[in-house]
C-alpha cells in the first residue's frame, strides 16, 4: 500500500511539473523574445490573401479564374470566395484540414512550414500601416 502511494505521489508530481524542458518554435514570423507566438493567419474571404497585409485586396493583384480570388494567395484554389473563417496553421496548411500538423513533408528552410503547403513562404506579419488604415 506505501509502494502505490509513492508511485501515484509520483506520477501527480510528473503530471503537474512535466517530464522536462519543454521546447517550442515559434511559427512563421514569430519570435522567441516572450512575445505571444502566432499559431495561424487568418485569410481574407475576399482575396484569399493573409488579412492586414499590404497584399490583401491589392487592386492590382491577378484574380484566378477558377476560384475568384487572387491567384497564388495561400487561399486561392483552397477556400471559397467569400468563405469567412478560413485560416493558414503554424504548419502551412488550412487550419483544420485533413492535412493539418499531419504532413509528412520536410518543413521549409526559410519559414519552417511544411514545404509545398498554401502558406509556405507566403505568410507576414501583418503590415502596421496597411494603405487605407486609419487606425
Amino acid at each position: 500500500m506505501k509502494r502505490l502511494s509513492q508511485v501515484l505521489f509520483l506520477v501527480a508530481m510528473i503530471a503537474l511539473v512535466g517530464c522536462g524542458e519543454e521546447k517550442t518554435e515559434p511559427a512563421a514570423g514569430g519570435s522567441t523574445s516572450g512575445d505571444v507566438t502566432q499559431v495561424s493567419y487568418d485569410l481574407c474571404a475576399d482575396c484569399g490573401q493573409q488579412k492586414d497585409t499590404n497584399k490583401c485586396c491589392a487592386e492590382d493583384a491577378e484574380t484566378c479564374e477558377s476560384c475568384k480570388l487572387h491567384k497564388g494567395s495561400p487561399g486561392c484554389c483552397k477556400m471559397k470566395n467569400g468563405q469567412e473563417g478560413v485560416a493558414i496553421c503554424a504548419c502551412g496548411h488550412i487550419k483544420g484540414d485533413d492535412k493539418c500538423c499531419k504532413d509528412t513533408a520536410d518543413k521549409c528552410d526559410k519559414c519552417s512550414m511544411f514545404k509545398g503547403s498554401p502558406g509556405c513562404c507566403k505568410m507576414e506579419e501583418p503590415a502596421k500601416d496597411k494603405p487605407g488604415d486609419t487606425n
